[in-house]
């Protein structure tokens, strides 16, 4: 656990420098025609990667709850919580094996939250508008994440050339990039709006969660917000299904739709039989009272093969 968040520390110490600013690029042809940044490879991506850019185009028909998984884009390997954003072709697959915890409701869920948004955002950015944009970005305002206009000083840029922008700054660049590559203020956005999610949804201990809880009012080792509850609910129809307690954050806007969602006891989950059916069956635990109270509530994709 101690290595883990020192591995997770150092990740987010280099979240606006990530790698995966370099392996990308906005296609300039269209930068130049259409004024919108479409993603593209540079040709510097590691070989083993899926060559060609593609989709996460989240389907969660592909497994029940607690048995979905994010997969590498090795197309074998079963990614676990981990600072190293998604990359080109880690995609949502069906688990033969239950995954509950912190894995399932602080890491495939909040991908399940992410992945549309880091689909439109770099390949379809046309598809956002105002309302398509409040409504997937709506997790990270209504966690009071990347609400704060960024203010350059001198110095202030990343050594990636990204700024932390919000979310309002953010759309403003992705409406109109003004023939300017914008690939880097895009990717820290989405890489930073993920980490701060999994902060408010795990216990993880680390220094970046610290200051993430305390403006969200949270307490490590208590509290995990379920203030993204119910942008879960506006994209899928309903409310997420979770093993933790998660409680009403007092610096969030906290769940009003789901906020009477209880944690299903998970202990007795069995592995899919070949048939693919769940030997076993879940059950609701004893409803958990939370705490606090919410607060007032003030074209076309590039990508060739659909699949963070």
């Amino acid at each position: 656990m101690i290595r883990f968040a020192i591995l997770l520390i150092l990740g987010v110490s280099n979240a606006r420098a990530s790698d995966n600013g370099k392996y990308y690029t906005c296609d300039t042809s269209i930068l130049e025609s259409d004024n919108q940044c479409i993603f593209d490879l540079t040709g510097a991506q590691p070989e083993d990667w899926i060559q060609e850019t593609v989709l996460h185009d989240i389907n969660r028909d592909v497994g029940a709850d607690f048995y979905r998984g994010v997969q590498s884009y090795d197309g074998e390997t079963m990614l676990s919580i981990s600072p190293k954003p998604w990359v080109n072709g880690d995609s949502l697959v069906a688990s033969d094996d239950p995954i509950t915890g912190d894995l399932w409701s602080g890491y495939v869920l909040i991908f399940e939250l992410i992945a549309p948004l880091r689909d439109m955002m770099m390949y379809d950015p046309s598809s956002l508008t105002s309302d398509v944009w409040a409504k997937y970005t709506r997790a990270l305002t209504d966690c009071n994440s990347k609400t704060e206009d960024y203010v350059a000083t001198r110095g202030s840029l990343t050594r990636s050339g990204g700024s932390p922008y919000s979310t309002d700054q953010v759309y403003e660049y992705l409406s109109d990039p003004k023939g300017n590559d914008i690939h880097h203020f895009i990717l820290q956005y989405l890489e930073e709006g993920a980490i701060y999610l999994v902060c408010l949804s795990t216990d993880l201990e680390m220094e970046h969660c610290d200051v993430i809880r305390e403006t969200a009012n949270a307490i490590q080792g208590v509290d995990r917000c379920n203030c993204w509850f119910d942008s879960y609910k506006a994209l899928y129809g309903e409310c997420p299904k979770f093993d933790m307690t998660f409680t009403a954050c007092p610096g969030t806007t906290a769940s009003i739709d789901c906020a009477d969602e209880q944690p299903i006891d998970t202990s007795s989950l069995g592995t899919v039989n070949p048939s693919g059916e769940v030997t076993t069956v879940v059950q609701p635990v004893q409803p958990i009272v939370t705490t606090g109270a919410p607060p007032e509530m003030g074209g076309g994709a590039k990508g060739r093969r659909f699949l963070i």
